[in-house]
């Protein structure tokens, strides 16, 4: 069965990093207290200990994107 419509390559990735940290950082205002799971990647250890009163709302937007379809 297909569980994702992710690229081969990406899910390669995906599977090859073990480190994960739980975190509320990403969706705040979409998920306010819903922390998840994330990978430790370059991206999340910058944006990490980002203010708890900042969420997405207070940044500007940089791009829009459609996943398969939707």
């Amino acid at each position: 069965a297909t569980e994702s419509y992710a690229h081969p390559t990406y899910k390669e990735k995906i599977l090859e990093m073990v480190e994960t940290e739980y975190t509320n950082v990403f969706g705040r205002a979409r998920w306010p207290g819903a922390p998840h799971r994330v990978l430790k990647t370059p991206f999340f250890i910058k944006w990490r200990h980002l203010s708890p009163d900042e969420t997405e709302v207070d940044q500007p937007i940089i791009g829009h994107s459609t996943v398969h379809e939707l």
